[in-house]
């Protein structure tokens, strides 16, 4: 995150760390220091110094020349420099925190529960990852108000204003970040005795990804010494403190004293379970505080999940609803429903600097259209493994064209015992990049005529089986159309047999193996075609069962693929069966056209 985004650093704060410069900072005497020292244990002589440096501050406004206010400022300057002379080491990891980033709002802080809070992170936790490895954790002038929503203060007592947050934002907008050091101030500079702080997660998993970011930070940083280290808990003997990760699947109640609780990515949480652990065992403390930080829910309803109950509570904040929660901090970052299409909105929903509309526009021909609005716009929508935004398809109807001088692939989907099987013809245009201009495409898909069951189909057959016969006559009628460069088929389905005699004939037959390496960039490739109106098909129903019924499965480090219904459940609940051979037959055609060289003129035609 950009340096230098925090707001200025206080007087107080300079005295406090000895960073005050008289030909720097002289005219930040003008500011207010508090009437009392703040407590600080490693500067016994800071009490004793601190009237004085009230009175240089009272003469400095009313010097009338230069070189008097160049004297009171040497002179605050002197004094500051005996107090820190004077300064002993930290005997404790509390009095260690203090004496670099103030004391705790409780003690006389000399900045707000907020900016000590950033103060925090900037002091001792560095980036490990990416392109500010090695750089301080500065919080960004976006995420400042996040932070004195949360550790904003009672002025009376200094106690927190909140037990609770709820903040839902983006991914990739550093929510791992901030959960990671939400966890180590509430542990090492939260001034709790004997603080227990927890990250939690619905898996252990996921809860060791906050918890390690965290760990390998404070491994780095100058925290280190006064820390032990173990695999799912760092302790800080000097205080008594101990963080550890707690995960869903794994609750108990026994021994758990909660001083403080970041639940991570709670939108994937089942039951309310972690939460409540959260909640009812930091009772005993004086101050506890749980940040929910997470994703949009998949479901505006309360009801449907334990984060969507918890979004509706953030947003009765939000709204001033009269029966709102006064001990919850809100913030709810997302874009509204009737604004999806709206740029403006992407970027208020994606508030760091790092996220442009570029970036976006990216994410969103690559993610499917539930995943792009559910994360990167961070709004409420459910996912039955759509992989189509709404009316997507049904933008592309043109007039495909196949002209018999230019070169098409054909793909095939077949396998005899199944209900249907497909033949599509495909012809791209192409950039002198190889990125596809357009793609119009057709498709051929014979079915079994059952009784009681009607998959989608142009031709339907008898017999217990489709015959491959049908599917090679297919694949030799559009070679007889245009010029069919290849056929891509799946080695795993189609016989030996007819492969040797579609070849035999001049065909060139090219396996397409169904891996996740092979299938996952040709779905993604298949899905930008489409949401950019590149792709062109005639409008046939048939064709459009087929690509409406595929589903997208996501499959781990490689994105996702298409695929049929999650279930075979499903698929029944949902009416029979729910054939996409047509989907998988185009998918198989690009993953032909990515195998092949990229062409070396601009706007060819190559099939």
């Amino acid at each position: 995150m950009p340096r230098g985004s925090n707001k200025r650093k206080s007087l107080a704060a300079h005295v406090l760390d000895n960073s005050f410069r008289p030909s720097v900072h002289g005219d930040r005497l003008l500011e207010s220091l508090p009437p009392v020292a703040p407590a600080d244990p490693t500067k016994p002589l800071l009490a004793e110094v601190w009237p004085r440096l009230l009175e240089l501050q009272a003469a400095y406004p009313l010097a009338v020349i230069d070189r008097e206010r160049q004297a009171i400022s040497k002179e605050f300057w002197d004094r500051i420099q005996d107090v820190h002379r004077q300064a002993r080491p930290a005997e404790s990891l509390a009095e260690f925190v203090t004496s670099q980033i103030g004391p705790h709002p409780r003690l006389g802080a000399v900045v707000s529960g907020g900016e000590r809070f950033a103060r925090f992170c900037s002091e001792f936790l560095v980036h490990t990852k990416g392109r500010w490895q090695g750089e301080p954790f500065v919080l960004g002038d976006w995420q400042m108000p996040m932070a004195e929503g949360m550790f904003g203060v009672d002025p009376d007592t200094g106690l927190r204003l909140h037990a609770e947050a709820y903040v839902q934002l983006a991914k990739k907008t550093g929510k791992s970040t901030m959960a990671s050091g939400v966890e180590g101030y509430l542990a090492w500079a939260d001034d709790e005795p004997g603080a227990e702080v927890f990250g939690g997660a619905s898996d252990k998993d996921q809860a060791r990804i906050v918890f390690a970011q965290l760990k390998d930070m404070a491994e780095k940083s100058r925290l280190s010494p006064w820390l032990r280290f173990y695999r799912d808990a760092i302790e800080a003997p000097s205080i008594g403190s101990v963080l550890k990760i707690l995960a869903a699947d794994a609750l108990s109640d026994e021994g758990v004293n909660l001083s403080g609780g970041v639940i991570d990515e709670y939108e994937h949480h089942k039951s309310s379970a972690l939460y409540d652990l959260f909640i009812r065992s930091g009772e005993a403390r004086e101050q506890p505080f749980v940040l929910v930080i997470t994703n949009a829910p998949a479901d505006e309803d309360p009801d449907s999940s334990p984060c969507a109950d918890l979004r509706s509570k953030a947003l009765a904040v939000l709204n001033s609803e009269p029966d709102a929660r006064t001990d919850l901090y809100a913030n709810v970052i997302e874009v509204p429903a009737d604004r999806l299409d709206d740029r403006d909105a992407w970027m208020v929903a994606n508030p760091a600097p790092w996220i442009t509309e570029e970036r976006l526009e990216q994410a969103r021909r690559k993610m499917r259209y539930v995943d792009f609005v559910r994360y990167r716009l961070n709004h409420p929508i459910a996912s039955d493994g759509s992989w189509l935004p709404p009316g997507a398809w049904d933008a592309c109807q043109g007039s495909p064209t196949f002209d018999p001088e230019l070169p098409h692939i054909v793909g095939v989907d077949f396998a005899s015992k199944k209900d249907t099987a497909s033949v599509v013809l495909s012809r791209f245009v192409l950039d002198a990049d190889g990125g596809v201009v357009e793609l119009h495409t057709r498709a051929r898909v014979f079915a079994l005529d059952r009784p009681g069951r009607k998959p989608p189909a142009h031709e339907y057959l008898t017999g217990d089986r489709i015959p491959l016969s049908a599917v090679k006559d297919a694949i030799r009628e559009a070679c007889r159309e245009v010029n069919v460069a290849a056929v891509g088929y799946d080695p795993w389905r189609f016989q030996d047999e007819a492969v040797e005699e579609l070849e035999s004939e001049g065909i060139v037959m090219i396996e397409v193996p169904q891996t996740n390496e092979r299938m996952c960039p040709a779905a993604e490739e298949l899905l930008d075609a489409i949401v950019e109106g590149k792709l062109v098909h005639g409008g046939d129903a048939v064709y459009r069962r087929h690509i409406l019924n595929a589903r997208a499965r996501e499959v781990s480090g490689r994105g996702w693929r298409l695929d049929k219904a999650v279930t075979a459940t499903q698929r029944r609940i949902e009416g029979g069966t729910r054939p996409m051979d047509a989907a998988q037959a185009l998918v198989n055609t690009i993953s032909v056209r990515r195998a092949t060289p990229k062409p070396t003129v601009p706007m060819v035609t190559w099939g």
